[in-house]
């Protein structure tokens, strides 16, 4: 082990001990707020506890953002790089803890799902934007919705379906892949669709639901991109039977090809 895995080894122990230190302290004052309104045994306070209590879980979670996106993530990560990094190796490590520090507050907030349109429309949004995401007026993220804050960007007036996932990171061939995700204005995204990096969706375009967009595809301005028509590959059968039939004439690159 040399200096450098030993000193992101530090830096990804600090980063995780100090983000489960701020997260318990962030929900004290809700804690100890509950706690006082149980207390005063008061009915018309238990009248307004939920209404209370979505009030200071927002205000713990505001405090957690700001704690861990200004000061423990500058302190203990690097900044995020697009580029290809060795899956094993330390950096990518340190760039892919930094890309998923968002999924905790985007967690947290699906509690509060119950509240129609608020949560998708503004709070994750708002939160979100402490992390790097860039989002413009009036867009809206379905329940559910995966995406990577810090190197995503949307326009105005766009629709993200439930489900949907906006990747700015993808494993290949033992690599780790990191690209922005550009989104125009007015783009609709159905549901369970999944955006790769590097992809660029220009203004007015739509993605079908469970479409599958590859890495840096940059569909153009009001196109349609929807999924392809889904075909049963019978790879196994076909092998068992040539391997049965001795005498087949078809080559091995003949049945790779005739499978697929």
């Amino acid at each position: 082990m040399n200096i450098s895995e030993i000193i992101g080894y530090v830096r990804l122990f600090s980063y995780f001990s100090l983000t489960a230190l701020v997260f318990i302290v962030s929900f004290v004052p809700m804690t100890y707020g509950l706690f006082v309104i149980i207390e005063n045994h008061d009915w018309m306070i238990y009248l307004f506890l939920p209404l209370v209590f979505v009030g200071l879980y927002l205000v713990s979670c505001l405090i957690f953002v700001v704690i861990h996106s200004k000061i423990i993530i500058p302190l203990t990560l690097p900044s995020l790089k697009p580029g290809s990094y060795e899956l094993d190796s330390m950096e990518a490590r340190l760039q892919g803890v930094r890309l998923y520090a968002d999924k905790i507050i985007q967690h947290l907030l699906r509690v509060l799902n119950f509240i129609p349109f608020v949560n998708q429309k503004y709070l994750i949004i708002f939160f979100c934007k402490f992390y790097g995401l860039k989002v413009g007026r009036n867009c809206y993220l379905s329940t559910t919705v995966h995406f990577d804050s810090a190197l995503l960007e949307i326009g105005e007036d766009c629709f993200i379906g439930l489900d949907a996932v906006l990747s700015c990171h993808i494993t290949e061939s033992r690599r780790l892949y990191i690209n922005r995700v550009i989104i125009g204005n007015n783009v609709t995204i159905g549901g369970k669709a999944i955006v790769t990096p590097g992809v660029v969706i220009e203004d007015g375009a739509i993605v079908g639901a469970h479409a599958f967009v590859p890495k840096n595809l940059r569909i153009k301005k009001d196109q349609i991109y929807v999924a392809t028509t889904p075909r049963v590959l019978e790879k196994r059968r076909v092998q068992q039977e040539i391997e049965e039939d001795s005498s087949s004439p078809l080559s091995k690159d003949q049945l790779e090809k005739f499978a697929l």
